[in-house]
């Protein structure tokens, strides 16, 4: 079984500079829902992708459980703290396995990936229609030329998908950038990586902001100038790749590298972690200006109370981001932390304990109601992952 994001526990490289910071926990944490509570984990297992809310109601996915353990996708009530399989991967030959993935809305249907499974046994794109649950497989990846392993959610523009691929593509299995057609499940590779200098395996998804035009916005975890990883863009209309900035480019890697998360936006300036990398080895909060290129580090994680190894999304209230660290914390089981950009102080909201209130969070936040809703991969009453949220 290949995990995408086995490779990033490992420590990175090396320095930058630190910003000040307060590891007092500032929030309360509270568990929304404990997965295997149900016999066999009909209702899930390992919650490795965030949530996201429609209508007042959370979707999500775990990799294992449901019906065949292959994966759900679920929903969860915040008012009653209820949850409810909507479809459970495995049940065909073809619908996929094991949705690493977050889930976004089009129109009335959710829409996700499988890092395996589907007709080849690579991956899919698949929907699910919110009103009737039911599952359909709109692309089956094929490994070559277009794409392999499904790590990362999807990004919609008009009727159109966008996402990456870990591995697969036409030069040597770096991945590939490629887009399907949401009504008739045509796909089109828009970018193969080389493995070189434009990077290789993207296991974060892609974004794009109106103010910064119409490309796609995304990083590679390796690859590069100096083989650590590049923050690019991609042009849908073209397929042209642009680095815009190539990971360990300062002495013993004190920019960043290894990036594992996406980006988010304020202003016209992109946001990011990296998983490695920084002045104790254990990721970073960076800055890109996409226009020039210029990347600033913001934060660098020690490794300690504060957190280390953030693989997450962030996400913007104001002027301040939120997200997880898989590691860290002052029982080392990872966190939750906000960085306010207009002081650069990093606050630690919670510190996981490893027990029932969860342990490695994957992914990143969503905002819901004033409270901050995240889950976790281990821990809860079963050891099988968590939703849980976070009260400033």
């Amino acid at each position: 079984m290949f995990h995408i994001r086995n490779g990033l526990v490992a420590g990175a490289l090396a320095s930058a500079a630190v910003l000040a910071v307060s590891a007092a926990e500032a929030a309360t944490e509270s568990v929304v829902y404990s997965f295997c509570s149900q016999a066999s984990c009909a209702d899930g297992m390992g919650a490795w992708a965030g949530l996201m809310n429609v209508g007042g109601t959370l979707f999500g996915t775990t990799i294992y459980g449901g019906a065949s353990g292959n994966g759900t996708v679920y929903a969860i009530d915040p008012t009653t703290d209820t949850e409810t399989v909507v479809y459970s991967f495995g049940s065909s030959s073809s619908d996929g396995v094991w949705p690493y993935g977050g889930l976004i809305k089009s129109g009335s249907f959710l829409y996700g990936t499988t890092q395996q499974g589907g007709a080849a046994g690579y991956g899919t794109v698949f929907s699910i229609k919110l009103a009737t649950g039911a599952e359909s497989n709109l692309y089956s990846f094929q490994g070559s030329p277009d794409g392999a392993i499904i790590g990362a959610g999807l990004d919609a523009h008009g009727g159109i998908l966008y996402g990456t691929a870990v591995n697969g593509g036409t030069s040597g299995g770096y991945g590939a950038v490629f887009s399907v057609d949401r009504k008739t499940g045509a796909e089109t590779v828009l970018y193969t990586f080389q493995g070189g200098a434009d990077g290789a395996y993207p296991f974060a998804g892609l974004h794009s902001w109106g103010g910064l035009g119409n490309d796609l916005y995304g990083t590679t975890n390796q690859g590069g100038a100096n083989g650590a990883g590049v923050v690019f863009s991609v042009d849908p209309a073209t397929g042209a790749e642009t680095v815009l900035y190539p990971f360990c480019s300062q002495p013993k890697c004190t920019d960043g590298s290894q990036p594992a998360g996406g980006l988010t936006k304020i202003h016209k300036t992109l946001y990011g972690t990296t998983a490695s990398g920084g002045a104790y080895h254990s990721g970073t909060v960076y800055s890109l200006n996409p226009a020039t290129g210029a990347e600033t580090v913001l934060y660098s994680f020690t490794g300690g109370a504060d957190g280390g190894l953030p693989n997450a999304d962030l996400i913007v209230i104001g002027d301040t981001l939120y997200s997880t660290t898989f590691q860290g914390g002052v029982s080392g089981q990872g966190t939750v932390f906000s960085f306010d950009t207009t002081t650069g102080v990093e606050t630690v909201l919670y510190s996981f304990q490893g027990g029932a209130d969860g342990a490695g969070p994957v992914d990143g936040l969503l905002e819901f109601n004033g409270s901050l809703y995240g889950t976790t991969y281990e821990g809860g009453a079963a050891g099988a992952g968590t939703v849980f949220k976070v009260t400033p």
